[in-house]
């Protein structure tokens, strides 16, 4: 479904998205500008390319299986394309077999772009502080350089934010969302969304739906939302939430533990930070002074890694941990120097847990 991606980063394409401010597609007809996009059609798909140094605000519509492209700045009709009279800044599309696909690059300035059809958009808001919003089908949006705003609507969309600190909605569908470089806000939305914050102190929401949430480098944010989620800290002291559902929450670089709570302290500016929250969920601490706290429910807690297989506990030796179970019947699997508290069913070192298969299940499927 995104295999367009790659071809598109192969022939240095670069296309849109949305806008969720609706002023700025207020009157698109007017203001045209010298410098004007240039709008095609060939085969399956219609392509706009915006002109330099000019804020463009497009729209994607269709009608009676044509496209039309309209803007507030000037849009030369290329082949396939034709001008609407007396409208400089709106032309229409006419592709010789059934389009599918509409691709958009926005330039050098601060654009944006909307589309309001089910033909998936492929755009790249190049330069510049962007607005992309997808529409109904598989959108594939990438803000590129710039504090952008990308919001991939309905579809199981694809949504890159690029450099700078982005605003990244995967909204209905499977998402898949990408922060890259900077401080980014990423929320999935509905669906069973993957999202990666990418480089710098990301904030990840899971929202509705069974995602997985990786905050890679940094001291990122995740929150699981409803359902059943994986969260992945990354290196960096993280903090994670699993909310609701039966989560997973695996630190990996530093430490792991919630809100607090009694027996319990961490310092949040040097740990993880990692809370299972409501429901049966399974908290791996990973390397350095790990903080897990389990929360309501029937948890199980790796104050380290685990082994593969026998899911024996793997610790370090410097490492000194803290694991807390909250309500429920808990169970600790440790390894090194840990403090316990309210944790119901110890596993030592060298001693082989024993699982349901739904929990060994669920065990398998972290890496």
């Amino acid at each position: 479904m995104f295999a367009s991606r790659q071809v598109l980063a192969a022939i240095g394409l670069t296309a849109v998205a949305v806008a969720t401010s609706t002023s700025l597609f207020l009157s698109p007809a007017q203001a045209a500008s010298s410098t004007s996009g240039t709008a095609t059609a060939s085969g399956p798909v219609v392509q706009f390319s915006a002109g330099k140094g000019v804020n463009n605000a497009l729209v994607v519509t269709a009608s009676g299986g044509r496209i039309v492209l309209d803007d507030r700045i000037t849009i030369k009709a290329g082949k396939g394309c034709v001008a609407v009279k007396g409208d400089s800044t709106k032309v229409v599309c006419t592709t010789p077999k059934k389009v599918n696909s509409v691709m958009v690059f926005l330039g050098d300035a601060n654009d944006s772009a909307m589309n309001k059809t089910s033909v998936p958009m492929f755009a790249h808001g190049e330069a510049g502080k962007d607005i992309l919003r997808g529409g109904q089908g598989a959108d594939e949006l990438f803000g590129d350089s710039g504090d952008d705003t990308v919001s991939g609507e309905g579809g199981n969309d694809w949504v890159d934010g690029g450099a700078g600190a982005d605003k990244l909605y995967g909204r209905s569908g499977k998402d898949h969302m990408v922060g890259g470089s900077g401080n980014d806000y990423l929320s999935t939305g509905d669906g069973n969304d993957s999202a990666w914050g990418g480089s710098g102190d990301d904030t990840l929401y899971g929202e509705l739906g069974n995602d997985a949430l990786h905050g890679d480098a940094g001291a990122d944010h995740l929150n699981g939302g409803s359902r059943d989620d994986l969260l992945y800290g990354g290196p960096g002291a993280d903090r994670l939430l699993g909310g609701y559902g039966n989560d997973a929450l695996v630190g990996d670089d530093k430490a792991i533990d919630a809100n607090g709570g009694a027996g319990l302290s961490f310092d949040p500016a040097s740990r993880d930070v990692a809370g299972g929250g409501a429901g049966d969920d399974i908290l791996v601490g990973g390397r350095g002074d790990d903080t897990l706290r389990g929360d309501d429910g029937n948890d199980v807690l790796f104050n380290d890694y685990l082994a593969p297989k026998t899911y024996q506990a793997v610790g370090f030796a410097k490492a000194t941990d803290r694991v807390g179970g909250g309500t429920g019947a808990d169970t600790g699997v440790v390894v090194g120097k840990v403090f316990l508290d309210s944790v119901e069913k110890v596993v030592k070192a060298g001693e082989t847990p024993s699982f349901t298969a739904a929990i060994k299940a669920r065990l398998a499927t972290l890496k």
